[in-house]
């Protein structure tokens, strides 16, 4: 089945809103559609975790109705921190498990990665690895230790 509309661009930034009453500055969630050059519409909502409250109803919703997902889709979405991985991993890159070089390459744990990001970001495990899968890397075990096959990248060396 083909569409008959263009597919929508969604959009979400956040817009800062200074609370005179409190002193506080909110951040407020703004979700704008658009399709071929028209906008589709926009929702404001009032605080940061209503984008769950709005994603468990659109999933109720979804679900209630039973909506297929359109086959031409793809919902390959970048995980959250991924941006913030990829930063930390900037002198590495993804490399395969069968040519293990002790040399040119390294094993880092999810928690080491956590540990390491703590200053920055509260990241849970979960987190760490749908970033790193997303990013290319594999998983190793090398001495009993669990983790993270990184590729010393010609230039840290």
């Amino acid at each position: 089945m083909s569409r008959l509309t263009p597919i929508p661009v969604i959009t979400i930034d956040i817009d800062a809103f200074d609370d005179d009453d409190s002193g506080r500055v909110i951040l407020h969630p703004v979700i704008r559609a658009e399709a071929g050059g028209y906008s589709l519409g926009t929702l404001a909502l009032n605080e940061m975790p209503d984008l769950h409250r709005l994603r468990a109803r659109i999933d109720e919703f979804i679900f209630n109705n039973n909506i297929p997902m359109d086959e031409q889709e793809s919902l390959n979405l970048k995980p959250p921190y991924t941006d913030i991985i990829a930063g930390y991993l900037a002198g590495y890159r993804p490399m395969n498990r069968d040519n293990f070089n002790v040399k040119g390459m390294e094993v880092r744990t999810s928690q080491e990665i956590i540990l390491d990001l703590a200053d920055m970001v509260d990241i849970e495990l979960n987190e760490v690895a749908a970033a790193m899968s997303w990013l290319g890397y594999k998983t190793c075990v090398i001495d009993h230790k669990v983790g993270w096959l990184l590729g010393r990248s010609e230039a840290s060396e």
